[in-house]
C-alpha cells in the first residue's frame, strides 16, 4: 500500500509561460523527492498548460488540473481538495524554491508538530537581476528563531503581508479547519492567511530563505486601482470572524496594524500614480472610520494612527481642495524672509526681528 507523499506543493497557473519553466524545475529537482506537485491552470490563454502538461508527462509527481479562469483562490482551494501529502506548500507559478525547500520546511513542522512554519525569502527583482533578502515577515520573531513551539499570543504586531508562499503547513490542520482562499483577484490571500494565524496552536520560524520572490512589472498586484473594492472587503470580513472567535480579543490589535498598515500602502501608492478615484477614497474612509469606532487603536504606530485620523474627518472633496490648494500656494520660510509663491508668483515678506 502507497503512502501518503510528505509535501503537496500547489501551484496557480495563469499565463506564465515565460516563467514556468523555472519554477517547475526548482520543484521536480528538490532534494526531498517525496512529493506531490498539483499544478493548477487557471483558464491561461498562452501556453502555459503545455508546459504543464509537458512535465507531467515526463514526471509522475506533477499533477495538472485544467479549469476556466476563477483566480487564484479558486484554482489553489481546488487544489487543497485534491492534495494528500502530509503537509501543504504553495508557490507562485513566477517563483522558485530553493532546491532544499521542502526538506528543510518538512524536517521542522513534522519533527515539532507545528500547525505551521513561516521561512525567509529572497525577492529577486527582473529589472536589474538582483536578489535581496526579505525577512520583513519573520522580523518580529527574531530572538525566538530556535523556539520549537511559538504561542502567537505573546507577540504584538507580528502580521505583516498575507503571503501565504512562505510557509508550509500542516494540510490536517488547513482541511479540519475549513481554511480557504476569498473568491476574489486580488487580496484572495489575506483570509487563508488571517485565519491560519488566529487558529495555530503553535509555529516555529525558519532563518534560512528557502523561497525567490520575483518582482514583476506586470504583475496582477499592479492592476490594484480596478480591485480595490476586493481590498476593502477582505478586511471587513477577516475583522468579522477575529471578533466571532472564542479567544478573538487576543488577535485584534495585530490584525488592525496589519490591515492599516497595507491599505497606506495602497494608498500612498495611488496617489503617487494619480489613480486613486473618489469610490476608492471613499472605501478606504469608511473602513477606517469603522476600525476607529469600534476598535482600540491605541497600539497603532503614531504616524499611522494620525493618518488614519486625518482621512477620517477629511471628505474627498475636501482632499480634492487641499490638493489645489497646496499646487498652487507654496510657503517657505528662510532667516530673513518668508517666501509665498501663488501660481508661481513669488511674494517675499521680511520677518520681523525679535525684540
Amino acid at each position: 500500500m502507497q503512502s501518503n507523499p510528505k509535501v503537496s506543493i500547489i501551484v496557480a497557473v495563469y499565463n506564465v509561460e515565460n516563467y514556468l519553466r523555472q519554477g517547475l524545475d526548482s520543484l521536480i529537482n528538490q532534494s526531498l523527492q517525496d512529493i506531490e506537485i498539483i499544478c493548477v491552470n487557471d483558464g491561461s490563454t498562452d501556453g502555459s498548460l503545455e508546459v504543464l502538461n509537458e512535465y507531467a508527462s515526463k514526471d509522475s509527481r506533477v499533477k495538472v488540473i485544467n479549469q476556466p479562469n476563477q483566480g487564484p483562490g479558486v484554482a489553489r482551494n481546488n487544489a487543497i481538495k485534491t492534495a494528500t501529502g502530509d503537509y501543504i506548500m504553495i508557490m507562485d507559478p513566477d517563483d522558485w524554491y530553493e532546491l532544499d525547500a521542502c526538506e528543510v520546511a518538512y524536517n521542522q513542522i513534522s519533527k515539532n508538530k507545528n500547525d505551521f512554519v513561516i521561512f525567509n525569502a529572497y525577492k529577486y527583482f527582473e529589472q536589474t537581476g538582483k536578489k535581496q533578502l526579505y525577512n520583513y515577515r519573520t522580523s518580529p520573531f527574531r530572538g525566538h528563531f530556535d523556539n520549537p513551539n511559538i504561542n502567537l499570543r505573546d507577540f504584538k504586531n507580528y502580521i505583516k503581508a498575507a503571503l501565504t508562499w512562505a510557509q508550509i503547513y500542516s494540510r490536517e490542520f488547513i482541511v479540519s479547519n475549513n481554511i480557504v482562499y476569498a473568491d476574489c483577484k486580488i487580496g484572495e490571500d489575506v483570509q487563508f492567511w488571517v485565519k491560519v494565524i488566529v487558529l495555530a496552536n503553535t509555529i516555529s520560524v525558519i532563518e534560512k530563505p528557502l523561497y525567490n520572490y520575483r518582482i514583476r512589472l506586470d504583475s496582477i498586484t499592479t492592476s490594484y486601482p480596478e480591485k480595490w473594492s476586493y481590498l476593502i472587503k477582505v478586511r471587513y470580513d477577516c475583522l468579522e470572524m477575529i471578533k466571532n472567535l472564542q479567544n478573538g480579543e487576543y488577535y485584534i490589535a495585530p490584525f488592525t496594524a496589519y490591515s492599516v498598515e497595507t491599505l497606506l500602502y495602497w494608498y500612498d501608492k495611488s496617489v503617487s500614480e494619480k489613480t486613486l478615484t473618489k469610490k476608492m477614497y471613499n472605501d478606504l474612509r469608511g473602513y477606517f472610520i469603522n476600525l476607529k469606532n469600534n476598535c482600540n487603536l491605541a497600539h497603532l504606530p503614531k504616524n499611522n494612527y494620525l493618518i488614519l485620523k486625518n482621512i477620517c474627518k477629511t471628505s474627498y472633496e475636501q482632499l480634492i481642495l487641499k490638493r489645489f490648494l497646496q499646487s498652487v500656494v507654496n510657503i517657505t520660510n528662510t532667516k530673513t524672509h518668508k517666501v509665498i509663491t501663488f501660481f508661481g508668483i513669488k511674494i517675499k515678506f521680511r520677518r520681523s526681528k525679535q525684540k
